[in-house]
């Protein structure tokens, strides 16, 4: 909270440089290639890296997306890719919110850093899809295996893409109505496949991987129900209370979405219409295989096929408890991985613009669950105020205690103020007022600032000078920490909803040890002077009136995010002196300012719930995907300079060195598999749609590409005569901890932007080859 305050109070103190978090791509390994001097060659002979610091951080962002999907290979970590894009992307549209930031055996771990790069440079349309709705991600948003007509909408700002219909044929979700509900998964007429061979090549993006995703295919499953969402994975914080319909914005769950909760819990926690389990789908098409989920905690997932019993998809699963189980927590330690991050780079102040206004929001979410996190973060500062008023209208105890310790005099000065905005801010949603939180509500929200603006900070800065001055007076320090700071404190009382679900009573107190909490004030006071300057309100209202309308800064296309940050203070290689984000950058990383290290310590306090909780999970999944001794990148090739270029793209080569599915031969597939134009890679079987009570109508199946659907839901390998069925679980994998066995494969990637805007890019994977010894292999689709 300290640092809060110092950020904004920061005038005079000289900046100390910024340390990023690196979590992935620091062994860049760049070689010389065979073409020296055709303008994508980015090596000189000597092997050294001639990249600019913005094409560094474009490959960044694309390689880390790159690792997830790798890891997911039933070769490597074998677990269905689309749920854990899901956990990174849309987060709040799923309940799932896997940490971006961890710790574990004091080293820390950052996918933000380099994610953030992707979100921001790559593929800032990406962000749009996480709406308070319910759709997921599929691999194909970011895997190129459809032409460039499939991308368009989310270019074009419809927070969508037209993959899937409603019962009645209607497309795209995120809307105000007649919104998609998954159904016909990848079967309209007017999305097209590649006419690039390697393009469609990645149609394997959302079904080949995962456990037994290929032998359940064959016995006629195709993953969850239209309108699914993920299933529930004990009593979480935040499961799903409804699902996704034609007027509530829709959905694309079903089929492949929510493979591994589907298949760890056995049944979805909500659905449009009519919920059906894994076991009664089974049955409905008599495969002729006993399942049993291994429900919430611990247990394993099974299928018995001809008397055998054997345990599944053990992976994917502990991923959804882990994203499940952090769903809250993992959302506030999210402040902390953008605060590890902040730097004067081009990303760097992207995330300072974001983080901004998490803190000092000047652009309010239109998204409930975005905002309650604006929210949760705003209260570090509104909250001062609060303790202040609460003196003199909060419960009876505190106001004895702060009378018994301030005084009369005092008290009935605080009687003067109005209650604070974002007041009642609790752990929910529902209780984060747009009109409450933010930069314009500090000025304008009470009723004396509505008369004359910024009324009330100017008698909580006298106040709190005069609780200043009692503490550099007295002749007990102790207990004034103690009565004041400590949890349960009087000033410490307004934060008794962070302490008590985002950093722990033990936390805090060690944070507010010695002068630590009368810091917090001196930071507050600063903070609210910051907010009282007129050249800073200029800009802020400036920013808010060009582009608040537009619903948040997530929805901001990478040419609105950059003058969103222009007009605040940012001018290519730092920040213009006193701005608004000169303030917050120099607050929150230089440790010259009195309050810095104190703020960190509860931004990091946010992360102790977090580091306990990912133990297990690094352990067995993370550290294969995040650590770099795992990962060698080389053979690096950019065309172009810019993220902005519409015909840019990038090379590399990742040597993967961590562990693989030992059960999986699938790095020994070396028949190459057809891939047509009229395939369908989401593999949707008519006929489990049309023999539901809520059948498609006849409108939806009218849009429908007939010759598509009747080829859509057949194993590729299996029909080409490459793979037998009996060979389809050896293929497959079980995905089992205990069958994890160290690897060594190479992928070689391209990535391109599909983006016609000069302002919206939007990169995605263009081709993968996977290489054994040399030896390329293949997916079996």
């Amino acid at each position: 909270m300290k640092k809060l305050l110092s950020i904004l109070s920061a005038v005079t103190i000289t900046t100390s440089s910024a340390t990023t978090v690196v979590a992935c791509g620091g062994k860049t390994k760049t070689t010389p290639s065979d073409n020296k001097g055709d303008g994508d060659n980015n090596v000189n002979e000597d092997g050294d890296n001639l990249l600019t610091e913005l094409q560094n951080q474009m490959i960044d962002g694309a390689e880390i997306i790159s690792r997830i999907i790798i890891a997911s290979r039933h070769e490597n970590l074998n677990f269905n890719v689309n749920e854990m894009l899901s956990m990174f992307f849309t987060p709040e549209a799923t309940l799932m919110r896997m940490p971006q930031s961890y710790d574990y055996e004091g080293k820390n771990y950052n996918i933000n850093n380099n994610l953030s790069k992707y979100k921001n440079l790559l593929a800032p349309s990406l962000t749009t899809l996480d709406q308070d709705n319910y759709a997921g991600m599929y691999a194909s948003y970011v895997m190129g295996m459809y032409d460039n007509d499939f991308y368009a909408p989310i270019i074009n700002g419809e927070k969508s893409f037209n993959d899937t219909m409603n019962i009645n044929g209607g497309i795209g979700f995120n809307k105000e109505n007649d919104n998609a509900t998954g159904y016909l998964a990848g079967l309209n007429k007017n999305i097209k496949l590649s006419s690039n061979q390697e393009r469609r090549d990645l149609a394997w993006g959302i079904q080949d991987t995962g456990a037994l995703t290929n032998y359940l295919l064959d016995k006629g499953f195709d993953g969850g129900t239209p309108g699914d969402t993920r299933a529930a994975m004990g009593f979480i914080v935040g499961n799903p209370a409804s699902a996704g319909t034609i007027l509530n914005g829709g959905t694309n769950g079903g089929g492949y979405a929510f493979y591994n909760s589907l298949m760890q819990g056995g049944t979805p926690s909500r659905t449009t219409y009519k919920k059906v389990s894994v076991s009664d789908k089974l049955t409905s098409l008599n495969a002729g295989i006993d399942y049993k989920a291994g429900g919430y905690f611990s247990g394993l997932s099974s299928i018995t096929d001809d008397g055998e019993p054997f345990n599944f998809g053990e992976v994917g699963g502990s991923l959804i408890k882990a994203a499940q189980a952090n769903n809250i927590n993992g959302g506030v330690a999210l402040f902390n991985s953008m605060l590890e991050n902040l730097s004067t780079t081009n990303s760097g102040a992207l995330l300072t613009g974001e983080f901004s206004n998490y803190i000092l929001p000047v652009m309010v979410s239109e998204i409930d669950a975005d905002r309650f996190m604006q929210g949760v973060a705003f209260s570090l500062l509104s909250n001062v105020w609060k303790a202040i008023y609460d003196m003199a209208y909060g419960t009876n105890a505190i106001k004895a205690k702060a009378l018994e310790f301030f005084g009369q005099e005092l008290i009935d000065e605080i009687k003067d103020l109005d209650k604070n905005p974002n007041y009642s801010i609790g752990s929910s949603n529902s209780s984060a007022k747009k009109d409450e939180i933010g930069f314009d509500a500090l000025l304008n929200f009470a009723p004396k600032d509505k008369i004359n603006p910024g009324t009330n900070l100017v008698k909580v800065i006298e106040i709190l000078n005069k609780i200043i001055d009692k503490y550099d007076n007295s002749n007990d320090k102790e207990d004034f920490v103690q009565s004041v700071f400590k949890a349960k404190g009087i000033i410490a009382n307004a934060y008794s909803t962070i302490i008590s679900n985002f950093v722990t009573e033990e936390t805090w107190n060690e944070i507010m040890d010695g002068d630590s909490g009368i810091d917090l004030l001196h930071l507050a006071k600063g903070a609210f002077e910051m907010v009282l300057d007129e050249d800073i309100q200029k800009t802020v209202a400036s920013a808010k009136n060009k582009y608040s309308s537009l619903g948040g800064f997530r929805n901001l296309t990478a040419g609105q995010k950059q003058d969103y940050i222009n007009i605040l203070g940012y001018n290519g290689s730092g920040y213009k002196e006193n701005s608004y984000l000169d303030k917050i950058y120099k607050g929150f990383k230089d440790e010259t300012i009195i309050g810095q290290k104190e703020i960190e310590g509860i931004f990091k306090g946010f992360k102790n719930k977090v580091n306990i909780e990912m133990k297990d999970i690094h352990e067995k999944v993370f550290q294969y995907i995040l650590d770099d001794k795992y990962w060698d990148k080389k053979d690096v090739k950019v065309s172009g300079t810019s993220n902005l270029e519409t015909s840019g793209s990038l090379e590399f080569s990742l040597d993967y060195k961590g562990v693989g599915d030992s059960t999986s031969n699938a790095s020994s597939q070396y028949k190459k598999v057809r891939v047509d134009e009229d395939f369908n890679p989401y593999q949707t079987i008519l006929s489990n749609q049309t023999s539901l009570d809520t059948a498609p109508t006849q409108d939806a199946l009218d849009k429908i590409d007939a010759n598509r659907a009747a080829k859509s839901g057949k194993v590729l390998g299996v029909e080409q005569g490459l793979i037998d069925k009996k060979d389809l679980i050896a293929y497959d994998g079980t995905g089992l901890f205990e069958n994890m066995k160290d690897v060594n494969f190479e992928y070689k990637v391209k990535w391109e932007n599909v983006s016609t805007d000069r302002d919206n890019p939007y990169w995605v994977m263009t081709s993968m080859g996977f290489y054994n010894n040399g030896t390329e292999f293949y997916n079996i689709y």
